[in-house]
């Protein structure tokens, strides 16, 4: 189906409208009914073009409503995306918590599961998936509590996993904040790169990068970033080392 060329032209709708019955459907029934297609119809519109070509017109067009029961629903298409993203969010942290608690063993076994069902996921829904990790990005600030949000979410989750396994120890929120950050990052980046389906061979990489807080604070690693945190600047060549506020396209 191709893009309206125009915000003039009004493409086919995508999905079919609510029949009326005798007595007629309620109210609400028919304003889920309407926001769901709205949100299809956003899923739909960011997966052609992103969200900055995105418009109202089209929208209503995908949907098969009117500009009046968009107005109604929603105040601008920025309330819509992220109505969209929320309903996404829920659907896949459902998923994966599902996987997450019900596997069987230790936190190992479940965050296992939980990021093979995260990457199934994300390969079955890619559009969807890149809506939430990636086109969300280009609202900035007006997202960001969403995203935060979401994150907060899973990063519960894991530490949920954690206390039902007291044999492993606990886990601070900053490590598990750390720990879904992570995988994220590696989610966008495989997004990015259109090879979501190579997510899943990292499974087993990330399990193993998410269970690295075990480490004790004598270890061998943890002595060795407070020797570096204590060592005075030093020279690497021509290069000095740089400092936690170096940009990530610096030299050093």
């Amino acid at each position: 189906m191709a893009a309206p060329s125009s915000s003039s032209d009004r493409p086919e709708p995508l999905f079919p409208q609510l029949s009326g019955g005798p007595g007629g459907r309620e109210p609400k029934a028919v304003a889920r009914h309407q926001r769901v297609r709205l949100q299809g119809a956003m899923l739909e519109a960011v997966g052609r073009h992103g969200f900055a070509a995105t418009t109202i017109s089209e929208l209503v067009g995908l949907a098969g409503v009117s500009k009046t029961t968009f107005y109604a629903l929603f105040e601008n298409k920025e309330e819509c995306f992220l109505d969209t993203f929320d309903t996404i969010v829920a659907t896949a942290r459902e998923r994966i918590g599902r996987a997450y608690l019900a596997a069987d063993g230790g936190i190992e076994e479940r965050l296992r599961a939980a990021l093979e069902a995260l990457m199934e996921l994300v390969d079955e829904e890619r559009t969807a998936a890149t809506l939430v990790v990636v086109d969300s990005l280009t609202l900035g600030a007006s997202a960001t509590e969403h995203r935060t949000r979401s994150a907060a979410e899973f990063e519960r989750l894991l530490r949920r996993g954690f206390e039902r396994a007291p044999e492993r120890g606990e886990i601070s929120e900053l490590a598990s904040r750390a720990i879904v950050a992570g995988i994220l990052r590696v989610v966008y980046r495989r997004l990015r790169a259109g090879h979501p389906e190579q997510l899943r061979e990292q499974v087993g990489e990330l399990v193993n990068w998410g269970l690295v807080y075990e480490r004790s604070p004598g270890s061998e690693i943890a002595r060795a970033v407070v020797a570096e945190a204590g060592a005075p600047r030093r020279q690497r060549g021509a290069v000095q080392e740089p400092g936690w506020e170096e940009p990530p396209d610096s030299r050093r």
